[in-house]
């Protein structure tokens, strides 16, 4: 009974004590491979599947749109299946709580590109009026409710500076309309079009009722909120429809084991570096960080986490740039001192060879000095006797 139990949970996203991250099963519309157009039906994944097809879909993103920058740890992942359970649905409203920087935002973006929605976000000014936000609004409705395709409105607590904003989301969420939106005139174009797909459809409470139901069940409105943030409370008492039409994410923050994961794939040619070299050290560089962010409290979130890990990346760089031109310009002067020790050594050897050739020289030069001296000697006394006898015979 407790193995059947703990089955049922896991399909519905819980987590099995004994089974571990990679053996974990998730549920995703885009695993199933039945042709485009076809309703999508949940396929049973594990993990590592999950991982690698999300890879996949990160680097198609890139090539369409700006890279998401986001860290697929088991938590992500587990994210990512939930929202595309909801957005692969009709009706599927969704209201993520959790802390900045804990990625739900690209895990939104990616299962939505997976199903091939458009995904609308708000362009927010200094001056932005409600005015402004009704005409945004507007675009995303036009594409549920007129063109019948499957969009998401993307909204985060930054995007709520007045409180009519989310005051109108209360109403698109309970009604799929917000009163006074739309003019009589814009409405009778909008419609217009609209007759005949009601009628084929067998619609018959009125093309207005039809085109709210389509904006009901194609358009996904998906919000991201902090409960750290001031508002939070106030907003969520104020607007009921987003706990009774949403499905609600919990995504709180990371947990410690994720947390070391972080590092080490935001760093990893920090870490391979520090793994090459010969002088490591007997520490955790991802429990260093960890520590760190732990230290600071509750009011630091994901968010400072990955921009200590950012920091950390540049310091280390910059610090290794340092070092490597210290390192090159110490090898430089020591390749001299080699090269003038060599040299010296090599005078040296040469001033001992002509020295020992000198010595010789000397030698030769005293005993030619000596046989001189010696002829000298002989001529003087030649020079004598010469004299001796020219006396002799001047006599």
């Amino acid at each position: 009974m407790e193995k059947m139990i703990g089955d049922c949970l896991s399909h519905l996203g819980y987590q099995r004590k004994d089974e571990s991250d990679k053996e974990r099963t998730h549920f995703l519309s885009w695993m199933d491979a039945s042709p485009s157009g076809q309703q999508k039906r949940l396929q049973a994944s594990k993990a590592d599947d999950i991982k690698k097809q999300a890879q996949q879909a990160l680097v198609a993103y890139g090539r369409d749109n700006a890279d998401l920058e986001m860290q697929l740890i088991p938590e992500v992942l587990a994210w990512i299946a939930r929202i595309d359970r909801v957005l692969s649905k009709e009706n599927g409203n969704i209201l993520l709580v959790g802390r900045a920087g804990v990625n739900s935002q690209e895990a939104l973006r990616l299962a939505a590109f997976q199903l091939k929605m458009e995904v609308f976000v708000l362009n927010m000014t200094r001056d932005y009026t409600v005015k402004n936000f009704s005409l945004e609004i507007k675009s995303a409705i036009m594409k549920a409710g007129v063109e019948g395709e499957h969009c998401v409105l993307f909204l985060e607590d930054h995007n709520f500076s007045n409180p009519t904003f989310l005051e109108m989301v209360n109403s698109l969420l309970s009604a799929g309309e917000v009163p006074g939106l739309y003019t009589q005139e814009e409405l009778d174009a909008l419609l217009g079009p609209l007759k005949e797909e009601a009628l084929s459809e067998g619609f018959v409470e009125g093309v207005y009722s039809y085109f709210v139901d389509r904006v009901k069940r194609f358009l996904h409105v998906c919000l991201v909120m902090d409960f750290t943030n001031a508002q939070y409370e106030l907003h969520c008492r104020s607007n009921p429809a987003l706990f009774t039409r949403c499905s609600m994410g919990w995504l709180g923050t990371w947990g410690s084991d994720s947390m070391k994961l972080v590092p080490r794939i935001m760093l990893r040619d920090v870490f391979r570096a520090l793994d090459a070299r010969d002088d490591k050290k007997d520490f955790s560089l991802t429990n260093e960080l960890v520590h760190m962010h732990k230290n600071m409290g509750d009011r630091f979130s994901p968010a400072h986490f990955k921009t200590l890990c950012k920091t950390y990346e540049k310091i280390f760089n910059d610090k290794s740039s340092s070092s490597g031109e210290n390192l090159k310009r110490l090898q430089v002067g020591l390749a001299k001192l080699a090269e003038a020790e060599e040299n010296v050594d090599t005078i040296q050897k040469d001033v001992t060879t002509k020295k020992a050739e000198m010595e010789i020289k000397q030698r030769e030069a005293d005993e030619a000095l000596v046989g001189i001296q010696e002829k000298m000697a002989d001529s003087a006394e030649q020079k004598k006797n010469i004299e001796k006898i020219k006396k002799d015979l001047n006599a």
